[in-house]
């Protein structure tokens, strides 16, 4: 691209990035993207199928830490719908924080006070799933947490994932929708029927959260929002299945030459 050879760049590093701002009549499209990151959480074995686990888990993720790895190009979201997956999208939801403090208390209440051992997967190659694992080694240490960091290539993770006793404690995959619905998101993440694909990883089943993903699915794309938020604000949130469901990374930086960006 610098050369001129290329007119068009997708996923290039932050590095890459830096070095692209700074040459005149290159288009860097800062908008945001609509593909959550999340850290899925084994919901039916292992330690992560205790609620305090998953909680404590959630505590300890440093998620500034995160998106300073990112050099700022990301957020935490107020529940799994990006920002611009209007009008859907509801900022009154609960956000994450990081806070060592409530990560002790959940973990002492829970199964395992004096720690266990598990496993973070994610997808070799992607830099800032492996440099989640790297902070999350360092905080879930002082939990007595001994985390074993793992790179897969996409089939192996995918097959990993495919049933509850194969599937690792945390996984990191990114998620995302191809059209403006929220169900685009929230079915393949959460509905039961999901459960063993990569992205319900989590391994979650909920009948009371399927109907109201399939209500949803009955109404009117304009109806949808207040059905959405609905199953939003039931389980997901609460039992903190994802731990960094609610961050939001900007993976998708389009680079342009010549033109406008408009995605």
């Amino acid at each position: 691209m610098e050369a001129g050879e290329a007119s068009y760049g997708d996923v290039l590093t932050l590095e890459d990035v830096t070095a692209l701002e700074a040459i005149e009549g290159l288009t860097i499209n800062q908008i945001p993207s609509w593909s959550p990151l999340a850290i899925k959480m084994n919901y039916q074995v292992g330690p992560t199928a205790d609620v305090n686990v998953r909680q404590a888990l959630t505590g300890a993720f440093d998620f500034e830490s995160v998106i300073g790895a990112v050099s700022g190009r990301g957020e935490i979201l107020a529940g799994p719908l990006p920002t611009r997956l209007e009008p859907w999208h509801k900022t009154d939801l609960p956000v994450i924080r990081f806070d060592m403090e409530a990560a002790k208390t959940c973990l002492a209440a829970s199964a395992y006070p004096d720690g266990f051992d598990i496993d973070y997967v994610y997808v070799t190659g992607i830099a800032i799933e492996e440099q989640m694992g790297l902070i999350m080694l360092e905080k879930l240490a002082e939990l007595n947490i001994n985390l074993t960091i793992t790179p897969l290539v996409w089939p192996d993770l995918v097959a990993r994932a495919a049933t509850p006793d194969t599937s690792p404690g945390m996984i990191a995959v990114y998620s995302g929708v191809s059209y403006l619905d929220p169900d685009a998101l929230l079915w393949p993440c959460f509905h039961s029927s999901q459960a063993g694909s990569w992205s319900n990883s989590s391994q979650f089943v909920n009948p009371e959260l399927d109907r109201m993903l399939e209500d949803a699915r009955g109404c009117s794309i304009d109806q949808r929002s207040s059905r959405a938020q609905g199953a939003l604000r039931s389980g997901p949130a609460d039992d903190c299945r994802e731990r960094c469901r609610n961050l939001r990374l900007h993976r998708n930086r389009q680079r342009c030459l010549g033109h406008e960006a408009r995605p």
